[in-house]
């Protein structure tokens, strides 16, 4: 069962991981490595908690939250509250909201995405994070790719 955490807990939590990415996968086993990346990861270095969106399509925010109940890592979910873009409630103010969460952010992208909203998120958060506490994925036909995240576009 997942332990969701109520956003004025957040203080609370010193490592708070965003995982963010596509909410499909367009290529074969494209799910099965977005799991094993973000089990890797949480081996590696487990958070205090977990954020992500929840978004309806799935994807990586299913995933994430499904292995935070897993793992029982706190789980902060951001949904957004309509379904377009720009404007109170979007896509763009729950992503926002995200980065500025995080202390951490992994992202896991299918590389035929026709949104950035991920991409976007992860820019944000690296306006003001470490180089060293962003990692981006690129999921293709061949495999999954660590992508050099450019940070140097973001802090200007």
């Amino acid at each position: 069962m997942t332990r969701i955490v109520d956003p004025q807990e957040l203080p609370r939590y010193r490592d708070r991981l965003a995982i963010v990415g596509s909410s499909t996968f367009r290529v074969p086993n494209g799910v099965q490595l977005a799991e094993r990346t973000i089990r890797a990861l949480l081996a590696a270095a487990r958070p205090d908690l977990i954020i992500s969106g929840r978004c309806p399509g799935g994807g990586v925010d299913d995933l994430a939250e499904r292995i935070a109940a897993e793992l029982v890592i706190p789980f902060l979910p951001r949904p957004a509250v309509v379904n377009r873009w720009p404007g109170p409630g979007g896509f763009k103010e729950r992503n926002a909201r995200i980065a500025a969460d995080c202390t951490r952010l992994l992202r896991i992208v299918c590389a035929y995405s026709r949104t950035y909203g991920s991409g976007w998120t992860r820019d944000r958060a690296a306006e003001r994070l470490p180089s060293a506490c962003i990692r981006s994925y690129r999921v293709d036909e061949n495999g999954i790719h660590l992508e050099p995240v450019d940070l140097s576009a973001s802090r200007r």
